[in-house]
């Protein structure tokens, strides 16, 4: 019994098998009813105990329902739309038209008309959606966050990120670098495709975070070519994580020979300073 209780221990502090911690919980009570209940015994079990509940709780990305910042991520959506393409050339451009012409007051009464999620009737349905994209989430994250610490060479600085589950009715994502709350927003109807939005993102957040203000110095790029930039270096996504997405990132629409190019560069060389300042070169040569 003493050899089992030992095997559990150490079973639970290296994480080999997925169970809550109730469940350690339970099982450490009926071992420990059939062994010594010596000191080192019962702190070896508090041990195993702790670092699953501490490890488990310690999520870098949190999925949730944030309805206020949903509405912001409306919001950036719509101006995305009239900048990038134009009202009228967009297929969502009427619900995004009526949002930039309305007031405060307004633009709420017509978002609430397409967010449908937040009806009463759909929490059930809102909790299950956050529980399985987290769950989802945390089988990568570790491995991810490592990957982008490598890729980047810094490390992920932030406490915590909130992924926040959008209805936009594009599928158009935005995010806000708030040093108090970082997000972004993802599908909130499919969590696996919600984690390829994730990685997506949080890319965007160590170029932001590391990388934007020397590239906009030492390169004089303009606002639209800082962002094709952005978006073109995570091709280097489907090169190095991918083991860890379910589906290929594609980029934006004009940007395949800088991802192309990107793509060449980082397989030669896997120096992220070294490929982003190549391609701030060639966007900037390519403006004639």
């Amino acid at each position: 019994m003493v050899l089992i209780l030992q095997i559990a221990i150490v079973t639970i502090v290296t994480e080999q098998v997925d169970v809550t911690a109730v469940m350690i919980v339970k099982t450490v009570t009926a071992l420990m009813a059939n062994v010594p209940r010596t000191r080192l015994t019962i702190l070896k079990l508090l041990i195993g105990c702790f670092y699953y509940i501490i490890t488990t709780m310690n999520e870098r990305v949190v999925f949730k329902i944030d309805k206020e910042l949903d509405f912001q991520n409306h919001l950036i959506a719509m101006r995305v739309c009239k900048e990038r393409y134009g009202f009228d050339k967009y297929p969502y451009g009427k619900y995004y038209k009526d949002l930039y012409e309305a007031n405060e007051i307004k633009r709420h009464e017509i978002f609430e008309q397409v967010a449908h999620l937040y009806n009463p009737e759909y929490k059930k349905f809102c909790e299950l959606a956050v529980k399985q994209t987290q769950e989802v989430w945390n089988i990568v994250e570790s491995d991810f966050i490592k990957k982008m610490e490598k890729i980047h060479g810094n490390l992920f600085s932030w406490d915590v990120i909130y992924g926040i589950l959008s209805t936009t009715p594009d599928g158009r994502y935005g995010y806000d670098l708030n040093k108090n709350t970082p997000w972004f927003a993802c599908q909130y109807y499919s969590p696996l495709y919600s984690i390829n939005t994730a990685m997506h993102e949080i890319m965007h957040f160590f170029f932001h975070e590391y990388f934007e203000k020397d590239c906009r110095a030492k390169f004089s790029l303009t606002h639209s070519e800082v962002w094709a930039v952005k978006e073109a270096l995570t091709i280097i996504l489907n090169i190095e994580c991918k083991n860890l997405i379910l589906k290929t990132d594609t980029g934006k629409p004009g940007h395949g020979e800088l991802r192309e190019k990107i793509k060449i560069d980082w397989l030669e060389c896997k120096n992220f300073k070294k490929v982003l300042y190549n391609a701030c070169e060639f966007i900037k040569t390519s403006r004639n």
